[in-house]
């Protein structure tokens, strides 16, 4: 990702481009702010996961905490619902593998 910039001054800067092309072009901007579940900057990991460096250029996030007996034996109880299909026992299993 590259550095974080200014929506609003490139909108700005466009449109300086485009008043040298069209002298009489006029630009209208309307601010609204931020919208519901917008947001201004984006995690890129959580605090729980440590971020390992590979080179200079290339980077990769690993949860350090992650529960491989706990994740198995959530799996095998997920596999057994299925087969005898419990959507609720299903969708159960399937939010508390979603949170190791």
């Amino acid at each position: 990702m590259g550095k974080p910039i200014n929506i609003y001054k490139l909108a700005k800067k466009l449109s300086e481009y485009k008043k040298d092309l069209s002298p009489n072009y006029e630009a209208k901007f309307t601010v609204t702010g931020l919208k519901k579940n917008e947001k201004l900057h984006e995690k890129l990991f959580e605090k729980k996961e440590l971020l390992q460096k590979i080179n200079q250029n290339i980077f990769y996030v690993a949860n350090n905490k992650f529960q491989h007996k706990k994740f198995y034996k959530l799996f095998l109880e997920l596999e057994k619902n299925y087969k005898f299909y419990s959507p609720k026992k299903i969708t159960n299993y399937l939010k508390l593998i979603s949170k190791i």
